[in-house]
């Protein structure tokens, strides 16, 4: 059974990490998981190698902003966690319709 990924979409499509103890898990998958994860580790791997290498060749200022973004949302993430745990989970918002007159 696979562990659910915190992984947000940013506004410029980016794909990051957004918990440190996804990195954690990821390493000790790496090192240690059942061959039936073996490819899925590594590809997740290969894009946190990926997303790394990426901020490296960004400007400082760049880089910066990104680490805000990502910031962002691993608050988010804890916020929902806290909201769920207290609360419940979140329902998915129904579309809204035009009303008639």
């Amino acid at each position: 059974m696979s562990k659910p990924r915190l992984l947000r979409t940013l506004s410029d499509g980016s794909v990051w990490p957004v918990d440190g103890q996804l990195l954690a898990d990821l390493e000790w998958d790496l090192r240690y998981a059942d061959d039936e994860h073996a490819l899925e580790q590594r590809l997740h791997a290969a894009s946190v190698v990926s997303a790394y290498a990426a901020l490296l060749a960004m400007s400082q200022r760049d880089r910066n902003a990104k680490v805000a973004q990502i910031r962002g949302a691993a608050l988010a993430i804890r916020a929902e966690r806290r909201f769920e745990e207290n609360v419940g989970p979140i329902a998915p918002l129904e579309p809204r319709t035009k009303e008639a007159p």
